[in-house]
């Protein structure tokens, strides 16, 4: 089989550690990538905070080349948020939009409103504490003590939706409500799935069996239906 690219984004304050025993348990045929985001005296030397689409716009210079393979994204907490952005960046180049994107522990990018940089040092303003919800989508990430050290901000733009689909997983009673992560379906044209684990914000490592089955199942096909159409194409 094709080899797949698996482009990972940490979370916030987190490294490409995060991700690199992933390789150990999923087939040879997806190669894991883990992204390593820059520290926040990288990109901001002269003292300004740097936002998310600075960092987007870095992240895409260096993928363009190597998307050119099936690839597919996957990102946890600002890493999702990151992941989608990336999507959107990499549709306009030569790489396309990846096979899928899977994001984790992250609300819709809708329902993220406008933060400042003193505002946002942890992922936790992705989502809302319970004492925090109303019925508001402007209310769903508006107040909890912050992740983005290095960022200005970050302001949805509404934008003609991928056509890479997307999955969702997230935490079984956590902080998300399971609207917030449903609103994630209006970001695609293409397939769309909630999967609801259990345990604490960073379920993916408790739960990292349970992921990577989910994670390897979806590529599977994504990869299959790829090289058909490769074929295909080819006549």
């Amino acid at each position: 089989m094709s080899a797949l690219q698996l482009f990972c984004l940490p979370h916030a304050w987190g490294s490409a550690a995060f991700y690199r025993r992933w390789s150990e348990s999923l087939p040879e045929w997806i190669q894991v990538r883990p992204l390593e985001l820059p520290e926040p005296g990288e990109l901001a030397a002269d003292g300004r905070h740097v936002d998310i689409d600075m960092l987007v716009r870095q992240l895409a210079g260096e993928l363009t080349d190597a998307a050119l393979q099936p690839y597919v994204l996957f990102g946890h907490g600002l890493g999702g948020l990151l992941a989608y952005e990336l999507a959107h960046r990499l549709r306009l180049c030569a790489a396309g939009e990846p096979l899928a994107l899977f994001v984790s522990g992250v609300v819709a990018p809708s329902r993220c409103v406008r933060h400042g940089a003193t505002e946002m040092r942890t992922d936790t303003w992705l989502h809302a504490p319970d004492e925090e919800r109303s019925d508001s989508p402007l209310r769903e990430v508006a107040a909890a003590p912050a992740e983005l050290p290095w960022s200005g901000g970050y302001a949805y733009r509404q934008r003609a939706p991928l056509r890479t689909s997307v999955h969702v997983l997230a935490r079984r009673q956590g902080a998300i409500r399971v609207e917030a992560l449903l609103e994630w379906q209006r970001e695609t044209r293409g397939d769309f799935s909630l999967d609801l684990l259990e345990r604490h914000h960073f379920f993916i490592q408790q739960q990292e069996a349970r992921t990577l089955r989910l994670v390897c199942r979806h590529c599977e096909r994504y990869l299959r239906h790829w090289r058909l159409d490769g074929r295909r194409a080819a006549g």
